[in-house]
């Protein structure tokens, strides 16, 4: 047997053990067991019944360690869970994935190869093989890749005789990006990031992404907004005549932090949707980056950190979740006189100690004296702003993005 260091397969095997709580969240505690674990804590003095639980141990630290991490004289049981040694993950027999298809491949002669084609493809979050019968009574060994879940959640299974289906391997990578924007509910963005989506390309090329809004919105097959409680409204001013949008994005952060999806990677990256935006390029920039005492942020414009893109390490985002307050008491008029970006590089350095890294040619807007972000024939990261789809997809091809449509 084998640890589980994927959260999709953490949560189906729970469920396959009729755990009570299949709701995975990271950890990167030393002394756990490695990958997938359920802790369970009974009979101490302290005892808190929020720990219990499915817990994913992140952490190198934590390689190799297994059951004997339980006390079981305290009535601490961390019950790691194993599989089988398999390229393919888990695999369910008679089983349908129910989900969105954006592949059908045919002749797939077999199950197994339908899992190696899902294994290689980063897009494929589950995968579904079926012999069926064609209308000329010919047969056809069909292959359905899905897309991933949201918040990578286990698919639903439909018990259907001779389907074979399974979840794919995806430990996590170092350098791992999980990619955020908020979206206004009707204006231009909407239409930016459903042609993002349909391309795969912005926050959608990232490891994993949420996009945030103050209503539910559909974005693309599968994908739809997460609420936060905000209007999204804010003035404009300050010397730039510029949104001075903090509250907006203290707003925005707290919802990132609740929902502890970043503590499965090394950086969230929060982008703008009028941002054209390259991932393998910043993973490019951050391989030699190291992370300070208390994290690291990338400040990326000569005059100071610019909202359209901004790169947090995973320690830094835990460090400003346990000590926000600090920065609001401290800076309690960014409200409705800073700009998000504003608040949060003089938060994270100057109030809470978290190394300030400078990449000042990660941008390129005319607010950094990078005019020729038009072009966008440059190495930058990201080009700001375009605020159409046409525009958008030039610059994209400008840069050398092979589009699909």
């Amino acid at each position: 047997m084998a640890p589980i260091l994927d959260e999709t397969l953490c949560a189906a095997a729970a469920q396959t053990l009729n755990e009570p709580d299949v709701t995975v969240t990271a950890t990167v505690l030393p002394n756990r067991p490695e990958g997938c674990y359920f802790y369970k804590e009974t009979g101490t003095a302290d005892f808190d019944d929020t720990v219990d639980g499915l817990w994913l141990s992140i952490s190198a630290d934590n390689r190799g360690h297994g059951a004997e991490q339980s006390d079981v004289g305290a009535g601490m049981i961390r019950s790691p869970l194993c599989a089988p040694h398999s390229d393919c993950g888990m695999v369910d027999v008679d089983i349908e994935y129910e989900g969105v298809a954006y592949s059908h491949m045919v002749p797939i002669p077999s199950a197994g190869v339908c899992c190696e084609k899902c294994q290689v493809d980063s897009r494929c979050g589950s995968w579904t093989w079926s012999h069926r019968e064609r209308d000329d009574h010919g047969e056809a060994y069909v292959c359905s890749l899905l897309e991933p879940q949201q918040d990578r959640a286990v698919p639903t299974r439909l018990h259907r005789k001779g389907f074979v289906s399974g979840l794919p391997v995806r430990d996590r990578r170092p350098g791992s990006l999980y990619c955020v924007a908020l979206m206004q509910p009707e204006g231009y963005e909407l239409p930016l990031l459903q042609m993002q989506h349909a391309e795969r390309v912005s926050v959608f090329a990232c490891e994993e992404h949420a996009i945030f809004s103050n209503a539910e919105v559909k974005v693309g097959p599968g994908i739809y907004t997460k609420i936060i409680e905000s209007d999204l409204k804010c003035e404009v001013g300050g010397d730039a005549g510029t949104a001075l949008n903090a509250g907006i994005f203290i707003v925005l952060w707290r919802a990132v932090i609740d929902s502890g999806r970043f503590r499965f990677h090394d950086w969230t990256v929060k982008v703008d949707p009028d941002a054209v935006f390259f991932p393998d390029r910043l993973r490019g920039r951050l391989h030699d980056v190291v992370e300070g005492v208390n994290g690291t942020y990338i400040n990326n414009c000569k005059y100071g950190l610019h909202g359209p893109i901004e790169v947090f390490s995973r320690n830094a985002i835990e460090l400003y979740g346990e000590k926000y307050m600090q920065c609001e008491q401290k800076f309690w008029f960014a409200y409705s006189h800073w700009g998000e970006d504003m608040y949060m590089d003089q938060c994270l350095e100057k109030v809470l100690g978290v190394e300030r890294v400078d990449d000042v040619s990660m941008i390129c807007e005319d607010h950094c004296d990078c005019p020729e972000y038009v072009d966008c024939t440059s190495g930058a990261v990201t080009f700001h702003p375009f605020k159409t789809v046409a525009v958008y997809r030039q610059c994209m091809l400008n840069a050398g993005l092979v589009l699909k449509t």
